[in-house]
């Protein structure tokens, strides 16, 4: 075989190897997550949508602003992210907002 055909074949396959690993980072405002935090921050993501979800509805159906039914989802919610926080190494979850969420594609507008 020749050198360069050798040589094109090694470089054609790290370019691919290395080339995987970024494309499975998402980014969070301005911290990039890594693929083995990504299903923490996704979990957070869907905490943070259902919970303005339900406070829309809640204020919906009560016709005012509910404070209480809010509070208390955002009690469990944040006793939810400490447990995720463990798991995480490249972001802080407490951090993460709505927007962000949104922003990284991770749930619908």
């Amino acid at each position: 075989m020749n050198i360069k055909t050798i040589a094109s074949a090694i470089a054609l396959s790290s370019a691919m190897l290395l080339g995987g690993s970024a494309y499975a980072e998402t980014m969070i405002g301005s911290t990039t997550v890594m693929e083995a935090d990504l299903p923490a921050v996704q979990q957070r993501c869907d905490q943070l949508s259902l919970a303005s979800d339900t406070s829309a509805t809640e204020s919906d159906a009560m016709g005012t602003d509910s404070t209480a039914g809010g509070s208390a989802a955002n009690v469990d919610d944040a006793e939810e992210v400490n447990e995720l926080e463990q798991v995480t190494t490249t972001i802080d979850l407490d951090t993460v907002t709505l927007e962000q969420c949104q922003e990284a594609g991770l749930i619908a507008k």
